[in-house]
């Protein structure tokens, strides 16, 4: 099991809830609230039984509910209004600054975290924005996302510093002075992600789609 299955029906719930359902929209609040503190125990659950270490446990779920709050406050959703002032990022980080936060602590990630980038690559690609909202961020946007499902294995620091240059004062500079000897081959490489965005984008689908239709059809 990955990491990224701990969250799988919290982030199905919210694809629910945010989509065209017509059923969804006249969820009230109380309602909403009260399914999203049984899938969250149920995912406190998951991870104990499968034994998932403390900090990728909270790094992931940090990420997790920066996309919940985003996505209901920028839904149509009835009780997004409510929902503005209990979000989960505050419910257990003590924040309301997630948008910002949330690219902080991918670019702190350490080199044995990669199960905990994926899930911050899933967050992405399921349409995060934070600090990047406006229409000129969105090629920027694109690429730390590409570069998040590309990190998710074992790469270490070069493709951190490369995803966020401008984050490690004289290392970044340092790290962007050898990246003309190495164009060719990022060019080259930067092809897999994109493949491996797609497998795992239709497997991802197929889970949600399943647990959606499990849940509420």
């Amino acid at each position: 099991m990955r990491l990224i299955d701990c969250y799988t029906e919290l982030l199905a719930y919210t694809a629910y809830l945010t989509g065209p359902d017509t059923a969804a929209a006249a969820l009230s609040y109380e309602e909403v609230n009260e399914r999203y503190s049984e899938l969250c125990q149920r995912a406190k659950t998951l991870r104990v039984r499968e034994d998932v270490p403390d900090r990728h446990w909270e790094e992931g779920l940090f990420a997790v509910c920066a996309l919940i709050d985003e996505m209901i406050l920028c839904s149509g959703w009835p009780g997004r209004e409510t929902w503005q002032t209990a979000q989960l990022q505050h419910r257990f980080f003590n924040t309301t600054n997630a948008g910002e936060e949330f690219f902080d602590h991918l670019a702190k990630l350490d080199p044995d975290q990669g199960e905990v980038r994926e899930v911050y690559g899933w967050c992405l690609a399921m349409g995060f924005k934070g600090r990047y909202f406006r229409p000129e961020d969105g090629a920027e946007l694109e690429r730390i996302t590409r570069l998040s499902i590309d990190g998710a294995g074992d790469h270490g620091v070069e493709e951190t510093l490369h995803m966020f240059p401008g984050a490690y004062g004289s290392q970044g500079k340092a790290y962007r002075k050898g990246r003309a000897a190495t164009l060719a081959f990022t060019v080259i490489v930067g092809i897999i992600p994109v493949l491996v965005f797609i497998a795992l984008f239709v497997f991802y689908n197929n889970v949600l789609n399943g647990i959606l239709a499990g849940y509420f059809r």
